[in-house]
């Protein structure tokens, strides 16, 4: 795994150049940051090993080799796994297709949308090569990671990256449909803060979440929101001041095809409209308790500091988890 830093650290180290400043629809300089894909890039990428019961992160880039045999000739896939027939039943006409939207077409446009606004902040040439490059790295990354359950097969595999995930990249420069998911829709993101174990060479605490408030929900001061990741939650969003408070309940699947899981609860501060903190229990990785806090929640209490994140966290198993983040793409921290 140390791989994956050293080439991550190299590729994007480029992209600490001069920034102009604008208003953008999605990206926020002071969240995001010159590391953004980085950190994109890993929770997308190593986003299923929440569910340690169906996945893992071993072997990762030996995967790819798995998962690019199966995707390099979809037609003769497609006929070696059941056909057409079999294509459309699995992947569009069962309860699969609810996380191909919501997760990667329509989380995919968001994250394309927020790329080409880092391109353009960043001034960096050649925005939607870039901006594919990088979604498309970070879902065949993410199909990687899924070859660890056999009951994902090539079908799913073609689905995603043929079908959802290109229309999630042309759906996120589209300014009308990204308008209304932002503006109408009230949707956001509440990603994980990404932490490399330097003992076991590997990530926890990573993740990508989805936080969809539609605007005709709206009651005074509270905001109906669902939570849609790797967990699924509902919940009430209270604002007050230049501060909102979320609570939420939901599933965090063990099963996402029999729809088996546990139930999750959680409580989450915004500052100013940024992500501050989140506190779940019983959640994914199998977390009894995680707590994040993330840089707005610093730069909100003391302005001087801005790029500090920590993350705490017990398992079930009694393991004790840590994290800890100053000007950089990942936390470094231990699970153990």
């Amino acid at each position: 795994m140390k791989k994956t830093i050293y080439f991550l650290l190299i590729l994007f180290t480029s992209l600490q150049v001069a920034a102009q400043s604008s208003n953008y629809l999605v990206f926020d300089e002071r969240e995001d940051g010159p590391w953004f894909p980085v950190q994109l890039y890993i929770n997308g990428s190593f986003d299923v090993i929440q569910n340690p019961y169906w996945f893992d992160q071993k072997d990762y880039f030996e995967k790819h080799k798995i998962v690019w045999n199966k995707v390099k000739d979809p037609i003769h896939s497609i006929k070696k796994n059941g056909g057409f027939d079999t294509f459309l039943k699995e992947e569009f006409l069962s309860s699969r297709v609810l996380p191909n939207i919501f997760l990667h077409t329509f989380g995919g446009a968001y994250e394309t949308k927020k790329l080409m606004e880092y391109s353009d902040f960043y001034d960096i040439k050649w925005a939607k090569t870039f901006t594919f490059l990088v979604t498309f790295a970070m879902h065949f990354g993410n199909e990687a990671n899924e070859t660890t359950q056999p009951e994902v097969s090539a079908l799913d595999h073609i689905a995603d990256l043929y079908i959802f995930d290109v229309a999630a990249f042309f759906l996120g420069l589209n300014d009308p449909f990204m308008n209304f998911m932002v503006d109408e829709i009230g949707m956001t993101t509440w990603h994980f803060m990404p932490v490399y174990d330097v003992e076991h060479e590997d990530f926890f605490n990573v993740g990508l979440n989805y936080i969809m408030r539609p605007k005709f929900l709206h009651f005074d001061k509270f905001r109906p929101l669902l939570y849609m990741g790797m967990m699924n939650m509902l919940g009430l969003t209270y604002d007050h001041g230049d501060l909102s408070h979320s609570i939420t309940a939901g599933m965090a699947f063990t099963n996402p095809l029999e729809q088996k899981g546990r139930f999750v609860y959680g409580y989450f501060l915004e500052t100013m409209g940024r992500q501050a903190a989140s506190l779940l229990m019983n959640s994914s990785e199998d977390f009894r308790v995680r707590l994040n806090l993330y840089p707005a929640l610093f730069h909100f209490y003391a302005d001087s500091v801005s790029n500090f994140a920590l993350m705490l966290g017990q398992t079930k198993n009694e393991d004790f988890a840590f994290g800890i983040n100053y000007e950089l793409p990942i936390s470094i921290g231990n699970l153990n």
